[in-house]
């Protein structure tokens, strides 16, 4: 592997995130600036501020103080870190939701097992409501309305095919066909 040449990930005009996410992919090959260095501890004191549940006012706050950068600069870093680390609240909220329709789904088990359909009516009713959602889905009502669908036929072929659906069995191999030109295309 030494022997060969890398591609580059950093490359001229990069910016300061693009130089910090190839770090975390090969800090050996990549090391940083002191400027860097302090920027990349910014993006970590964020991201441990937001794991230990402060709000982004609260995070902007301190890391104004201790920190000595601008408010701007703050809401940047912290931005920068949820896309190097990840959305800790995208995270938080799916499984807070996964945690809440287990609770449910063992709720009516144990309603179930009572035969009390009360509040069996109950959970049946908030799973309905705030269960499965999905993200994107757009009712069309035009996909439910029935479409007569018409098909049309040279007489002969039409004379032929009901002859055929007399006798029960209709055979399309024995109807007339014509040979279509076509060009075989390939990619």
């Amino acid at each position: 592997m030494e022997g060969r040449k890398r591609a580059m990930l950093v490359k001229v005009g990069d910016t300061t995130y693009d130089k910090i996410r190839a770090f975390y992919i090969d800090p050996d090959n990549f090391p940083l600036s002191e400027t860097q260095e302090e920027i990349r501890q910014r993006w970590i004191m964020a991201r441990s501020m937001t794991l230990n549940a402060y709000n982004k006012f609260e995070i902007v706050q301190v890391m104004v103080r201790d920190c000595g950068i601008s408010e701007a600069q703050a809401y940047n870093d912290i931005r920068n870190s949820e896309n190097i680390f990840g959305s800790i609240t995208d995270t938080e909220e799916k499984a807070f939701r996964s945690i809440w329709m287990e609770w449910a789904k063992d709720l009516l088990k144990r309603s179930k097992q009572k035969h009390d359909r009360k509040t069996e009516a109950k959970v049946l009713d908030l799973l309905a409501k705030y269960g499965v959602k999905e993200e994107n889905a757009e009712f069309n009502p035009d996909k439910l309305i029935d479409k007569k669908v018409e098909f049309t036929l040279p007489k002969d072929q039409l004379d032929m095919l009901k002859e055929m659906n007399k006798k029960g069995v209709v055979d399309f191999n024995r109807l007339p066909s014509e040979e279509t030109k076509f060009i075989d295309i390939q990619e």
